[in-house]
């Protein structure tokens, strides 16, 4: 597994973390962005009845992107790309953004 730099408290960097594995990341970090949307969207009662009729069209397109891991069992998401992503796109993409993060203003 990767080591990855990770800055302590007082600012250094030090070695010792390892990267998680991208897959584990990527699913922590929909269900954080999940949880943050349905705290932020949580109908009252009143509303609920109508919510659900909007709810099932979108359930039914989701679904066609969720499969069970042979495997594990877990769920997983899979989204049909355009050819024009590729692996090296999104990582000089991810790698841009977060280098715009680390710039001082």
């Amino acid at each position: 597994m990767p080591l990855a730099q990770s800055v302590t408290q007082d600012g250094d960097a030090e070695s010792a973390s390892f990267v998680p594995d991208p897959s584990q990341a990527a699913g922590k970090f929909l269900e954080a962005g999940l949880i943050l949307l349905e705290s932020l969207c949580s109908p009252c009662s009143a509303e609920v009845a109508r919510a659900r009729e909007g709810f099932e069209p979108i359930k039914r397109g989701l679904s066609t992107f969720l499969q069970r891991d042979a495997q594990t069992q877990r769920p997983t998401l899979a989204i049909p790309l355009p050819d024009s992503i590729t692996a090296e796109r999104l990582a000089r993409v991810i790698s841009g953004f977060l280098g715009n993060l680390a710039r001082p203003s």
